[in-house]
């Protein structure tokens, strides 16, 4: 019997308080209010704290990030512009998700994730990463546009070893990873104003020395980043693969220009033989032109067309034969890639591919040649390599490339075609993904 007595009398002491409570709480509570909204006991404290009663919603609902933002005056205009309570709650939820941002972008229609600013205008991928590091980035191009490329490369560093909301830079965001590629491609060379005269050795912006470096950097990248169909607006291989191509063949086109243009100031050092004496020709005079040359007290020197000439045309066939290997090196690599997705669909390799198809099809072209034949045959290889860029540049278009005027020359029918002149190859595309600062 004691054992329900003390029961009875911890409830009874348990309800006492209960009612204590409840008494203490409606004392400060309207008499007419019975709880609509059916709030749990600290819900109605932080609304007394707040000045409202039991029937008025929740600031949460209104206000962002509430209670631990400032409270914002809706209505009040702001320099962006009036803003409404479902533009606040969609920023604050779309900025909370990219702070949670892996890096990985989503499969939607463009393949690109866009955070909004409040006044619905897009806003730039990784801008929070961004602002960081913008001093640091006008410093690194300040650098290079003064030829100051160990600076750079310092700079550089500095920025790969940083970190960004507690994780370390990734060098595709914001392309910091061309930004590499250029500081080695620049190493040991000089400024932008002197790419126009670049010559072999020395005094080159983008030396030839630093390709084996640079295929090493873009090798690296390709390895550590491979592409996956799950996350397809992700730079990945399919990046840097155009890049190092384009590169390679820029490469093969200066070196090519840089020979021709020695070779034609030590030409003009080769002692002209195209004036002979009698004397110093096979067979002397014994043909009917030397013999009407000849004369008793005087023998006229015979003209030579081809002597001097001769000599500078095999010069620039070998040069023309050199550049043509390294450029079909290219090129079969480049077919390689092209056979298989995700690279068989990538429009910047297709028009890079289609470039060099004519590049190749000029180079097929020799210097000088006495045969008709060997020329008539040139020209059907040549019309070969330009139909296999019009179907490059075609696959292009069909997968979304933009043709420009060159290009759309190509593909349009023409009644009588004499081939495009290709002009200087320019396709490193390494100043195009230049960081917006």
């Amino acid at each position: 019997m004691s054992q329900p007595a003390s029961s009875r009398k911890r409830s009874a002491s348990a309800m006492s308080v209960s009612d204590s409570q409840d008494n203490r709480y409606g004392s400060q509570l309207p008499s007419d209010s019975i709880n609509p909204l059916s709030h749990t006991p600290s819900i109605l404290r932080q609304l007394r704290l707040a000045g409202l009663t039991e029937t008025d919603q929740p600031p949460s609902l209104t206000q962002p990030r509430f209670p631990h933002r400032a409270w914002q005056d809706l209505d009040a205009p702001s320099r962006r512009g009036p803003i409404t309570a479902a533009k606040a709650l969609e920023s604050s939820n779309v900025d909370e998700d990219n702070d949670q941002d892996e890096g990985e972008d989503s499969d939607d229609d463009d393949g690109k994730r866009r955070r909004r600013k409040r006044d619905g205008e897009t806003k730039a991928k990784y801008a929070s990463e961004k602002s960081p590091f913008r001093p640091l980035v006008r410093a690194i191009y300040g650098f290079l546009d003064k030829g100051d490329v160990a600076h750079a490369k310092r700079a550089f560093g500095i920025l790969v070893r940083s970190h960004v909301h507690g994780k370390p830079v990734d060098i595709r965001r914001n392309n910091y990873w061309a930004l590499g590629a250029e500081i080695l491609m620049r190493e040991g060379g000089g400024p932008l104003a002197n790419a126009a005269n670049d010559e072999p050795g020395g005094g080159e912006t983008y030396p030839a020395s630093n390709v084996p470096r640079v295929r090493e950097y873009f090798q690296d990248l390709i390895q550590r980043y491979p592409y996956n169909f799950k996350y397809r607006g992700a730079v990945s291989a399919v990046d840097f693969w155009p890049a190092l191509l384009s590169y390679e063949v820029f490469q093969v086109h200066t070196q090519h220009a840089s020979y021709l243009r020695r070779l034609e100031r030590e030409s003009e050092d080769w002692e002209d033989d195209s004036w002979q004496e009698p004397s110093s020709l096979g067979g002397g005079g014994g043909d009917g032109d030397g013999m009407m040359m000849e004369d008793a007290d005087f023998k006229a020197p015979i003209w030579q067309p081809d002597a001097r000439d001769r000599r500078l045309r095999q010069a620039r066939d070998q040069i023309r034969l050199r550049t043509l290997d390294a450029l079909r090196e290219v090129a079969g690599r480049m077919d390689d890639l092209l056979e298989g997705r995700p690279f068989s669909h990538s429009r910047e390799l297709l028009r890079l591919r289609g470039m060099v198809s004519l590049y190749i099809g000029d180079l097929l072209i020799p210097a000088h040649t006495d045969a008709e034949s060997q020329m008539a045959e040139a020209r059907i290889r040549r019309d070969a390599e330009r139909n296999n860029a019009r179907s490059s540049f075609q696959r292009m278009v069909e997968h979304g490339g933009r043709p420009d005027v060159f290009i759309q020359d190509m593909l349009a029918p023409a009644e009588h075609d004499e081939g495009p002149i290709l002009p200087v190859f320019s396709s490193l595309p390494i100043r195009e993904y230049r960081t917006a600062i």
